[in-house]
């Protein structure tokens, strides 16, 4: 199995703390009958924990910023690929037709914020609970719960899955509700169709990366991403430009993709510990008592999302508004595409955090 060097967070780190307790710890003297009630020492000795206090903080605050960035690096380098993954079909899309290619991203553009803001909203919901209660489940050396937990979560996820899903049958309906023209409307359903039946797929990827991650696990996933880049462009430039699909290809690439995610990680999960101790097979009785917690997690963590998602994707709906919705939401697009690399460089560091925090959390309930 890899080694990383976070692989094992919190046992090392205790002692450590402790040593750094005891070198600024303050002795003050024993009180007897003869100790005023009132000591003039009493702020300068308060003043003093503060300030001893205050620098212990810093010193701890500099031994978790190697395991922090340790494990932020990767996820940055991964969620970059994954988004180059995203933009680099969407501008090859521009070079299909020179009378149709605003069509076709605008059909992308339109059908990728409609999953945005109905079935991945629900994914990453999910997934922030995962990231809860993994993190906290490996930082208590709660191995076993692991693999319970992931069933749950790809229970609960697949529930809040199917009423999106239902939606996604009707995309061009809810499109056309939301003002956008005809021939978006028909391409953007065409596109949504082929894809919602692989999202249960693309959930449980996503829930197997949050249970690694809970366990400072991130250089498989750095090397799936990797691959998937030159994997995804590859089969995007062959289904759009050397087969009949067309515009369509797009969406069949994404479905190859996300079957082939899981299995360029079944290698290190078979052959790493990770697997032998965390999976002892499917229990569903147990991991549906589980359920209730995740969904009240997931549906939390899915609002948060989704308002966030909404308010972002207000303007693509509203482009596609305009009397050149085309032009209009291929602009869009482009922007949006850009401006997802500066979350690039945040958002990870951000999951990071959340993770050690977890762990943390869990070693002292432990």
């Amino acid at each position: 199995m890899a080694t990383d060097y976070a692989r094992v967070p919190m046992q090392p780190r205790r002692g450590r703390e402790r040593e750094m307790v005891s070198c600024v710890a303050l002795s003050d003297e024993t009180p007897t009958e003869h100790t005023k009630l009132l000591s003039s020492s009493v702020s300068h000795s308060t003043q003093s924990r503060a300030l001893l206090m205050a620098q212990l903080g810093q010193v701890v605050g500099w031994y978790e910023l190697r395991p922090l960035l340790g494990l932020a690096l990767p996820l940055v380098l991964s969620s970059t690929l994954d988004h180059v993954s995203a933009v680099v079909p969407v501008m090859m899309m521009g070079h299909l037709s020179a009378n149709t290619s605003k069509e076709y991203i605008s059909a992308i553009a339109m059908g990728m914020t409609f999953l945005l803001l109905t079935a991945w909203t629900v994914v990453w919901g999910t997934g922030s609970a995962m990231d809860t209660l993994c993190s906290q489940s490996f930082g208590a050396g709660q191995a076993t719960d692991l693999g319970l937990v992931f069933q749950a979560g790809w229970l609960a996820g697949n529930l809040l899955l199917a009423p999106t899903m239902v939606l996604g049958i009707f995309c061009k309906d809810i499109l056309l509700l939301f003002g956008q023209t005809d021939d978006v409307a028909t391409l953007a359903s065409h596109l949504v169709l082929i894809m919602l039946p692989i999202l249960p797929v693309a959930l449980f990827y996503d829930l197997l990366r949050r249970v690694l991650q809970s366990q400072n696990i991130v250089t498989p996933l750095m090397g799936v991403s990797c691959v998937s880049v030159v994997a995804t462009i590859a089969i995007n430039y062959v289904l759009m430009f050397h087969t009949p699909l067309g515009y369509l290809g797009r969406a069949v690439a994404v479905v190859i993709m996300a079957l082939l995610a899981p299995l360029l990680l079944w290698p290190y999960l078979v052959q790493s510990n990770v697997y032998r101790q965390e999976w002892k097979g499917w229990d569903l009785h147990a991991a549906w008592t589980l359920v209730p917690e995740v969904l009240h997690l997931g549906i939390s963590g899915a609002a948060m999302q989704g308002f966030e998602l909404w308010g972002i994707s207000i303007a693509s709906i509203v482009a596609g508004m305009l009397p050149n919705a085309e032009v209009a939401i291929s602009a869009d697009v482009c922007m949006h595409g850009f401006r997802g690399f500066f979350h690039m460089l945040y958002g990870p560091v951000a999951v990071a955090g959340s993770v050690r925090v977890g762990n943390a959390l869990g070693y002292c309930m432990c």
